[in-house]
């Protein structure tokens, strides 16, 4: 694995017979000593560098909502993402940048007029914002850091799931998750 190479070739000055022993055990050739110092990435991967934004926003709103409301001792922590007819509200409000061409597009839709209301709201807080986000897919990021988010706030953390007894998941908007803590 690329990973472990690249870590074993960082230890060998501080662990120099360590890293040796690690080196022979993944198959390389030669002395790690001798092999030349990792290269970084020519250009970063700003999926990667975006998801982990994310991430860290998330478990920072947990420990904010933890430390406003005083919950010293949580048992689970529930994570809801929007769905993606709220993504879609911000595909169009970054395109067209006005309300009345953004809502006159978004109502051509039948699911969007179902919505009715909530799209209008929602609208009219993102172009006041003007923060606009590339569409991520927020539940397969949140569920693969579930456990790393879990380790770091030490309770289990659920993704999506149907337990949410005070509607939370409706508060979510694209960037943003609603969280419910029990």
């Amino acid at each position: 694995c690329h990973a472990i190479e690249v870590q074993t070739l960082l230890l060998t000055p501080f662990c120099p017979h360590t890293a040796e022993e690690v080196w022979e055990a993944i198959g390389k050739e030669g002395f790690a000593s001798e092999a030349p110092w990792p290269r970084p990435w020519a250009t970063p991967d700003q999926g990667m560098l975006h998801a982990e934004d994310f991430i860290k926003g998330v478990i920072d709103d947990i420990r904010e909502i933890m430390r406003v409301a005083r919950i010293e001792h949580p048992s689970s922590v529930y994570l809801y993402t929007s769905p993606a007819w709220k993504w879609d509200v911000m595909a169009v409000a970054a395109e067209e940048q006005d309300v009345k061409k953004a809502m006159a597009r978004l109502m051509q839709s039948e699911e969007m007029r179902r919505q009715g209301k909530k799209v209008s709201k929602l609208l009219t807080s993102l172009l006041g914002s003007k923060q606009y986000l590339e569409r991520m897919d927020e539940a397969e990021i949140l569920t693969q850091a579930a456990a790393f988010i879990s380790t770091e706030i030490g309770v289990p953390v659920y993704v999506d799931a149907p337990h949410d007894p005070e509607s939370k998941k409706e508060a979510a908007v694209p960037g943003r998750v609603a969280i419910y803590i029990e």
